[in-house]
């Protein structure tokens, strides 16, 4: 096993395609990790909330997460065979993967988040959610969920009904900066500003179908399936593939969101943000020097043994200060919950093999 840490390095040292050698060079910091996925994403503008404001709260570290996520999906294409097959008989899978995870979170930093009122149709002029276009150079997009049916677990009408919803759920919580779904936010506003800049530029067709499969790649990556019957009752009747009753996981049928899907769950640097735990915070090198990995065909070990152990150095240094490491700790048995509940709602088998450390199975 190595972890995550030295893998990732050793992936940005051999891909000549990144200006950036190592992580230590970005990843330590939002505004130099905004400015990496500026680097890959050809003009797409990624910037954080001024300082001062509750959306930085919100935005915080998610730069840094989702370069890590970008570059652990890259570790899991090239050393998971299933993914690996994918990526070379799907010849636009790897640029649909880098901009969609690059870019996932982007809704977080976006002012539109505090906005349940947004129009998405009115606020953007180029809108993801349908399969029609009248403008000449998007006629290549048409009928594009039914020609490109690997990327959708969800039909459009099935997004708008869980962006209603969700700001319906929102709504109940007046004091949440979060007013409307950070994915759908994120999905419309990607497609509307790569899309302006495919126009301008004059880009060829391929630019435009990875645009489209990475945008609604990115608005599907957050809708959540309901814990429990209780919760079962506010979804939409439209919506009953996400009851917690439902058979229905996220599949091999949409390899870009399936992988989008482990990453997101598996990562956790920003669950030890200042943000999540302040004054017991922990930094993003030293969350991925904790973690380790192991691939072997279609599995892979993911281990936070390492992790926990520097949390129990970490509690040990504040008790001595008189502070307590309980939050620090609760946070990392959540996350190992979070991991293990992938069995619910997607088509990976996770088996927890010791206290810190699971064994993932992909089925692609």
């Amino acid at each position: 096993m190595a972890s995550l840490y030295e893998l990732i390095n050793a992936e940005l040292e051999k891909n000549k395609s990144i200006t950036y050698n190592r992580l230590d060079e970005f990843i330590t910091d939002d505004k130099r990790s905004a400015e990496f996925i500026m680097s890959l994403s050809e003009g797409l503008k990624f910037s954080m909330p001024d300082e001062s404001t509750e959306l930085y709260r919100v935005a915080q570290s998610r730069a840094r997460h989702s370069a890590i996520v970008c570059l652990f999906g890259q570790l899991i294409i090239s050393n998971i065979t299933g993914f690996n097959a994918e990526s070379k008989r799907e010849e636009l899978f790897d640029n649909i993967w880098l901009l969609a995870a690059l870019n996932h979170d982007i809704g977080y930093t976006l002012a539109g988040l505090s906005n349940a009122n947004i129009d998405y149709k009115k606020e953007f002029r180029y809108y993801l959610l349908q399969d029609q276009y009248n403008t000449d150079e998007l006629q290549v997009l048409n009928d594009f969920s039914k020609r490109y049916g690997q990327y959708f677990a969800y039909t459009y009408e099935e997004i708008e009904s869980y962006d209603q919803y969700a700001r319906d759920y929102h709504s109940k919580n007046p004091d949440d900066v979060e007013k409307v779904d950070h994915g759908i936010l994120g999905g419309v506003y990607l497609f509307n500003q790569k899309i302006g800049r495919c126009i301008k530029d004059s880009k060829p067709a391929a630019d435009y179908i990875i645009t489209k499969a990475a945008a609604i790649t990115v608005a599907q990556h957050n809708l959540y399936k309901s814990p429990n019957e209780k919760i079962d009752k506010f979804y939409p009747a439209d919506l009953k593939k996400l009851h917690s009753t439902s058979t229905f996981r996220i599949s091999k049928e949409t390899p870009v969101l399936l992988l989008l899907s482990l990453i997101d769950t598996v990562d956790c640097v920003k669950r030890f943000s200042k943000k999540n735990t302040p004054g017991s915070s922990l930094e993003s090198i030293t969350v991925l020097k904790g973690i380790d990995v192991s691939f072997d065909n279609n599995s892979a070990v993911i281990s936070f043994q390492e992790l926990s152990n520097r949390i129990a150095a970490k509690e040990k240094e504040l008790a001595k200060k008189g502070g307590s490491g309980t939050g620090i700790r609760k946070i990392l048995d959540d996350h190992m919950r979070g991991v293990m509940s992938l069995n619910e709602w997607t088509t990976y088998k996770v088996e927890r093999v010791g206290d810190y450390e699971f064994r993932l199975e992909v089925e692609v």
